[in-house]
């Protein structure tokens, strides 16, 4: 690879690497290793003398909780609550990977499931309005 120091754990490229700057843009080709070595050189000591180029906001504006499952973890039985601005739309329960293993065609804003002929496992719960948009997992 022509990495610095593998055995230390310096996986910084050598300019004599040939994926040294053959990036499409000119970069090197995998992790900004410098870039990273600054960002975590205090993690183990927790001091950060300069948090300046850290990202740490958003610029999505706030939203309000489409719907609520619960309880959860559950056993049987659960709720959908939901905002109410959706009824009428549909409820898909999946299993992790990504297969419905059932499904409420009509969601109301609150709507009682019973989980109890659904094999237990990890499930996901997808909302849809009645035009088929997906409007939360």
């Amino acid at each position: 690879m022509g990495f610095v120091d593998a055995a230390n754990n310096d996986y910084a490229l050598l300019p004599t690497s040939p994926y040294y700057g053959a990036a499409s843009d000119g970069t090197n080709i995998g992790a900004d290793i410098d870039s990273l070595n600054s960002y975590i050189a205090n993690v183990l000591t927790g001091e950060w003398p300069s948090c300046a180029g850290i990202i740490t906001g958003t610029n999505e504006p706030a939203r309000e909780d489409r719907f609520v499952v619960f309880p959860n973890p559950a056993n049987g039985m659960v709720q959908v609550h939901s905002s109410g601005k959706d009824t009428g739309g549909v409820i898909s329960i999946m299993d992790p990977t990504g297969r419905e293993v059932m499904r409420v065609d009509k969601l109301e804003q609150r709507t009682v499931i019973d989980l109890s002929s659904v094999e237990a496992s990890f499930l996901l719960v997808r909302l849809a309005d009645v035009q088929g948009n997906i409007l939360g997992t």
